[in-house]
């Protein structure tokens, strides 16, 4: 489903887009008195968690999403090296013929 979802996005639009939320949530969370991070909820999941907690799990799930992306970057910025590097390789014809003359 995410996959067909953000297949074909434009990643400067999903940047903008993500940037814009979290400048939205930034200003909102300065304007909330310190002592609102020992604010209570309960979550499905994890159960009772304050606001602080939940704001760090946020941060550590941000992170994670910027782990993947630079890993997709490091592995298509490998991938183009790697095709590059094979253009300039002799072929198996010629890596023979040079074997044969060694």
């Amino acid at each position: 489903m995410w996959l067909d979802r953000y297949r074909d996005a434009d990643p400067e639009d999903a940047f903008d887009h993500f940037e814009y939320q979290r400048d939205t949530n930034v200003e909102f969370l300065r304007d909330l008195p310190v002592e609102a991070g020992d604010r209570k909820a309960h979550h499905r999941e994890a159960g009772e968690i304050t606001l602080a907690q939940m704001l760090h799990e946020w941060a550590l799930h941000d992170f994670g999403h910027i782990r993947q992306i630079a890993e997709l970057v490091r592995a298509r910025k490998i991938s183009s090296r790697r095709r590059s590097a094979r253009c300039h390789l002799p072929t198996q014809a010629m890596t023979s013929r040079i074997s044969l003359l060694s």
